[in-house]
């Protein structure tokens, strides 16, 4: 595992710990001993997968986790223990462990039907901003097309205007 002193980017859950921390999510320390690990750990990236259908803003930054690195404290409350997920799982969630076996490389979780329900209305909620997005998108790249084709237009007309200058310049001479 990698670990330095002093965070070399920047930390996953500093963004998050506002959203989150009414579920348990603790802010990050700044001891000058505090160890920070880079989230890209495989062990780290394994745990992590468990929080996207909790953690939608985690979920995105998957693949972009070389780029971060975790603190003390928020490894330890996220991925060498289990306390943080199940508050996200919450009471409906019968107290079933999450086991890690280090002879495979899954985590094996208990699925419930609750869980099901959640994800499906988390997935439902960022498929509506991803169309509201991508309707905005749309918006702006036709606001923009319009403009091109009018300054095209106006380009035309100057060049036309500075055509007809010149003729009549040249005949008056």
């Amino acid at each position: 595992m990698s670990v330095h002193q002093k965070p070399r980017a920047k930390g996953l859950f500093a963004d998050l710990v506002d959203t989150y921390s009414q579920d348990g999510l603790r802010s990050c320390e700044t001891k000058e001993t505090q160890v920070w690990r880079h989230a890209s750990n495989q062990e780290t990236v394994k745990r992590l997968a468990l929080y996207h259908n909790y953690l939608p803003e985690l979920a995105n930054l998957h693949s972009s986790l070389s780029f971060y690195s975790i603190c003390e404290r928020h490894y330890n409350q996220i991925v060498a223990s289990n306390h943080f997920y199940q508050n996200l799982v919450g009471p409906t969630q019968e107290n079933k462990r999450i086991r890690s076996d280090p002879e495979e490389d899954n985590l094996i979780v208990h699925v419930t039907h609750s869980n099901l329900l959640v994800e499906l209305e988390e997935t439902k909620r960022l498929l509506q901003f991803t169309q509201q997005e991508g309707h905005q998108k749309s918006h702006f790249i036709a606001d923009l097309n319009n403009q091109i084709v009018q300054m095209q237009t106006a380009f035309r007309r100057s060049e036309n205007r500075n055509g007809e200058l010149e003729e009549a310049t040249t005949a008056s001479i």
